[in-house]
């Protein structure tokens, strides 16, 4: 049931409209999915692969509406093929698609689940940095295994607030995504809990802390960056009122009107309230208008011109491996990879490869780059994340296709006989690395993470 208040709210901003807006909240929300372009730059293989219809979405690179019950249990989603996500989600990000030049510094700010910070490291060069934060310790956790899922090797995992980043990041980042917490209007047809916790006490509340969270952010935007804004919620105090707040405190940025792909299934902000701005330069997502949920956003470009850097200006938190680290390492590569690489080091308990000479920062840091594995007792037990994003470089590969038992006993951490060389191997899934294994004698030992796998 809809607050009365709220749809007096819903009527001041849309008008005669409002009804078709609570009609649709009673249909069917609908569900849409991104390829991983980093695991799988063929989206037509992919695609044709999965055992559901797909409808291509049209603003948004490699992205597809689709029906499914539980995607989460195909093979291909266990491998990273694919992300799943909210249509109207999609919107801010795609409107930087051909924006960002190579080797940059990325910060998500409020990534978890990770939607947007996957989209960010799709859309950039390899050599882009992305540093991807999460204030909540537990959707950390979240955040963590859908990037090392989708094998994702230039992103660092942060647990801290954005005061934090304005105090150690000063003009750091070319780009800063955020998708700032809100009172989540755009959810209502999704999650009733959602419109159970509305009130016009919450809507000022968000408010308020997305100020202080912009004003943070701003600091750290460097010289010709962006700075994307975005709510799921349609309160004019959390957008547009926001967007005027902030262009009067920081003057030197400015709005960039999005691509026309975004705009054709977007509609311009709420004129009253746009003070000082075009209102057709911010962006609101309805679902009676195009198929989603609800999203605002609008992009802020910082005066200057951008010098494409991954360097940061704070002492690295990782350390170098030790000899003995140095000589398993090596041994574990001669034996099982063929390819080497450039930049492995330690950091916390685990071994990382950090791509593009990534420093990591001395504080609040989840996890960093890749984690190769574990020195234990003269030897390296390589990680899950390792097999996912460098399972192809394996000289043993155990190749299995989605609709083989063989793939259903694996994603249950079940072994099997194979025909391949002792050792350890990675599993592939329709070419897709997927996990790892060890082979002893022609039979399969799972290393599938226990907290991963189909328990049916």
């Amino acid at each position: 049931m809809l607050s009365e208040i709220f749809l007096k709210r819903m009527e001041n901003i849309l008008g005669a409209e409002v009804q078709n807006y609570v009609r649709v909240l009673e249909n069917e929300r609908e569900t849409a999915l991104r390829v991983n372009a980093k695991k799988c730059p063929d989206t037509s293989e992919i695609i044709s692969l999965l055992p559901f219809e797909c409808e291509e979405v049209a603003y948004c690179k490699s992205s597809y509406y689709f029906r499914c019950e539980k995607p989460g249990n195909i093979a291909l989603h266990h491998a990273g093929a694919f992300y799943v996500q909210e249509p109207s989600a999609m919107t801010p990000v795609a409107c930087l698609e051909g924006l960002l030049p190579d080797g940059i510094k990325i910060l998500d700010a409020c990534a978890s689940p990770g939607g947007k910070t996957s989209q960010a490291v799709c859309m950039s060069s390899d050599k882009s940095v992305v540093i991807s934060n999460e204030i909540v310790p537990s959707r950390c956790k979240t955040l963590v295994g859908n990037i090392e899922r989708q094998g994702f090797k230039n992103c660092i995992v942060t647990n801290a607030d954005t005061e934090f980043f304005a105090g150690n990041f000063e003009c750091e980042f070319a780009l800063i995504i955020c998708d700032a917490p809100c009172s989540g209007e755009g959810m209502f047809r999704k999650s009733e809990t959602a419109r159970n916790e509305w009130s016009e006490d919450n809507v000022r509340i968000c408010s308020e802390r997305q100020r202080e969270i912009l004003d943070n952010l701003a600091k750290c935007v460097d010289a010709g960056g962006y700075l994307l804004y975005s709510t799921c919620t349609f309160s004019v105090e959390e957008n547009e009122e926001n967007v005027s707040y902030f262009l009067k405190n920081h003057t030197d940025f400015s709005l960039i009107k999005p691509n026309d792909k975004v705009c054709d299934v977007t509609t311009p902000g709420v004129s009253q309230y746009c003070d000082g701005f075009d209102p057709s330069y911010v962006r609101r997502f309805y679902p009676h208008v195009s198929r989603g949920e609800g999203q605002f956003f609008a992009l802020f470009k910082k005066e200057g011109n951008i010098a494409p850097t991954t360097e940061f200006g704070y002492k690295d938190g990782s350390r170098e491996l030790n000899k003995q680290e140095k000589m398993a390492v090596k041994d574990f590569l001669d034996q099982n990879l063929k390819t080497e690489f450039a930049n492995i080091r330690a950091y916390g308990d685990n071994i990382v490869i950090l791509p593009c000479g990534i420093k990591v920062p001395e504080k609040k840091v989840f996890c960093c780059g890749v984690k190769f594995g574990e020195y234990k007792n003269g030897r390296i037990i390589p990680h899950h994340q390792f097999f996912s994003a460098y399972g192809k470089e394996f000289k043993n590969v155990v190749g299995l296709t989605s609709d083989s038992e063989n793939c259903k006993k694996y994603l249950r951490g079940e072994g099997f006989e194979v025909d391949a060389p002792d050792g350890w191997a990675a599993v592939t899934v329709d070419g897709v690395a997927l996990g790892g294994a060890k082979i002893v004698g022609g039979y399969l030992k799972n290393h599938y993470p226990k907290g991963l796998r189909i328990m049916n």
